[in-house]
């Protein structure tokens, strides 16, 4: 994983992995998308599955 693209999912992880909720759309969610800055050839999609 590239180090920009890191630095995208860094802070969504570390807000999930502690409890919180994301904008995700118009609800809030404990998920995120996340696109590679460099034209989105990598898409991630993480959500906290209980």
């Amino acid at each position: 994983m590239c180090h920009e693209l890191w630095n995208i999912l860094y802070p969504y992880v570390f807000a999930l992995q502690n409890g919180t909720e994301l904008d995700y759309g118009a609800v809030q969610a404990r998920q995120f998308d996340a696109k590679c800055p460099d034209g989105g050839r990598v898409c991630v999609h993480r959500e906290v599955v209980e």
